[in-house]
């Protein structure tokens, strides 16, 4: 007898799973059937655009090559310019950001040390705060490094006093990013100060594993949003760069290896991503 209901029980949740699954077939076919229409009229859209611009681009260069356009002199320019505009901009940065920064974490910071504990609510808004104040030198070192590149490689194929632009450029880019490193020391030290479950380092190789190590549930579900909005967002920037690169290819003479290095962190990133997820 109790081998018959045991049977049944497992029958009965054989034909509840069918149920279920013929459900969320019929579901699944509704679903898709709303979503079709648009996704091939947007496939249409983006291969007519993608024709369009593919027959403009061809007729450009033509018309281009025609009027005897020298493709290498505008190269050389740009390089000339974006050497310039490089070079200039860390300038720039060096005055006026990397002093904002440190203005707006002491600001925050006083923010903190003056409160006296009754309003929860402003917690959030000091975790906040402190994320900028987290995230500002992130960002201003990566353009470092940007405009630092730009300009080395410009300083390179112009061979315009040489050695004394690169020692120049050198001591900027060494400059800003030591003290932007040392000011993120200082914000997540004061971070680590409020909240001493935090753990880590900035000068320790393995910060961002022990950092992540040490968040709750919650900060792990914020950091989980992000990175998945991140790669998101970064599958539309590769796309759009490769299809950039393959049209900039019909008028400067900028080879494959830009196309091979967006086309491989693109993949390096998918097949991270698919691999973590697992």
């Amino acid at each position: 007898m109790k081998s018959d209901k045991i049977q049944k029980e497992a029958a009965g949740e054989k034909q509840t799973l069918l149920l279920s699954r013929e459900k969320k077939k019929e579901e699944n076919r509704r679903e898709d059937n709303r979503a079709k229409g648009k996704f091939f009229i947007t496939m249409v859209v983006c291969m007519l655009f993608g024709g369009f611009c593919g027959v403009a681009g061809v007729k450009g260069l033509k018309y281009m090559r025609e009027q005897n356009w020298d493709f290498n002199a505008l190269a050389v320019n740009l390089t000339a310019f974006w050497s310039c505009i490089g070079r200039y901009m860390m300038i720039v940065m060096n005055i006026t950001t990397l002093p904002a920064a440190l203005f707006l974490f002491r600001r925050h910071k006083r923010e903190i040390e003056a409160w006296d504990g009754e309003d929860d609510e402003r917690l959030d808004e000091f975790d906040r705060k402190l994320s900028i104040d987290v995230g500002i030198p992130t960002i201003l070192m990566l353009l470092e490094m940007f405009f630092y590149g730009i300009g080395f490689y410009g300083m390179v194929q112009m061979e315009d006093n040489m050695n004394a632009i690169f020692f120049v450029d050198l001591i900027l880019f060494l400059g800003g990013t030591l003290y932007l490193l040392f000011h993120q020391r200082n914000v997540i030290n004061f971070i680590k100060e409020m909240n001493p479950e935090k753990k880590g380092s900035i000068f320790d190789f393995r910060f961002n594993r022990k950092w992540f190590e040490s968040c709750d549930e919650a900060e792990n579900q914020k950091i989980g949003a992000a990175s998945y909005a991140v790669f998101r967002c970064m599958q539309g920037v590769y796309l759009f760069s490769i299809l950039a690169l393959t049209l900039a290819g019909f008028f400067f003479p900028i080879g494959i290896l830009p196309l091979t290095i967006v086309g491989f962190l693109w993949l390096a990133q998918t097949v991270i991503y698919t691999i973590k997820s697992l």
